[in-house]
């Protein structure tokens, strides 16, 4: 996820650590909590989590919530919002998209 401006935080998510970061290229990536963001390239959509738990980058890849912490888990969409499923293992591989 990059940015050509300033990031603001919106919602539950913390401001204080929310910044951004110089790519090579000279872009600039939007940090959260010390994390780089990123869209998955198989989500069209809000609310779209194809890429969650996806290990085919050399590492897997989760969602985070607005506190920064990782879900780990299945998630469930509903009205655009990505939430664990309550009955959920952390080894399911369905859904992912903002990293």
């Amino acid at each position: 996820m990059t940015t050509t401006g300033a990031v603001t935080a919106s919602g539950g998510v913390n401001n204080a650590v929310l910044s951004t970061i110089t790519r090579s290229g000279g872009a600039k990536q939007v940090v959260y909590d010390g994390h780089p963001l990123y869209y998955f390239s198989g989500d069209s959509g809000p609310g779209q989590v194809n890429g969650q738990g996806s290990d085919g980058f050399g590492a897997q890849w989760w969602l985070v919530d607005p506190a920064g912490t990782s879900i780990t888990a299945a998630v469930t969409v509903s009205s655009g919002a990505a939430t664990p499923a309550p009955s959920a293992s952390a080894s399911s591989t369905s859904g992912g998209g903002r990293y």
